[in-house]
């Protein structure tokens, strides 16, 4: 645990769905655990631009909003970096995102990102029109 972070949270972050399914069916981590700043394994999901792995953690039960204050719900994070992404402070933390994918042996485009955080939005309003339904 590193400022709170689970090894969910990094799974979400790499985006990898097999790490996942491991972590919480057979070590039985916390998939709703929020670290230091409020942030749930989706939201590292979400600034990895991992689409996968967001999917994975909305079909098992990931909230989709933190209980801290501040902290946006993951459809919002995901719109603000999709609809920012011409700002510089957007655009700095996209590079950072294709270093730390570079690193982890990924090759992206800033096209591959903007492409996944697309998929990521429209899973999410999905997942918030889903939850609408069935109430609270």
């Amino acid at each position: 645990e590193h400022g709170g972070k689970l090894t969910t949270h990094y799974a979400g972050f790499y985006g990898n769905p097999e790490i996942l399914d491991y972590l919480l069916n057979k070590h039985y981590v916390p998939i709703n655990y929020e670290d230091a700043s409020g942030l749930l394994p989706v939201n590292w999901a979400i600034l990895g631009t991992n689409a996968p792995a967001v999917n994975f953690l909305i079909k098992n039960g990931n909230k989709l909003a933190s209980s801290k204050a501040g902290v946006p719900r993951a459809l919002d994070m995901a719109k603000q970096l999709l609809h920012y992404k011409d700002t510089t402070e957007t655009q700095n933390l996209m590079q950072m995102i294709i270093l730390q994918k570079i690193l982890s042996g990924q090759s992206p485009t800033m096209k591959d990102i903007l492409y996944n955080l697309e998929d990521i939005v429209l899973m999410l309003e999905k997942a918030d029109e889903d939850n609408k339904k069935i109430g609270p």
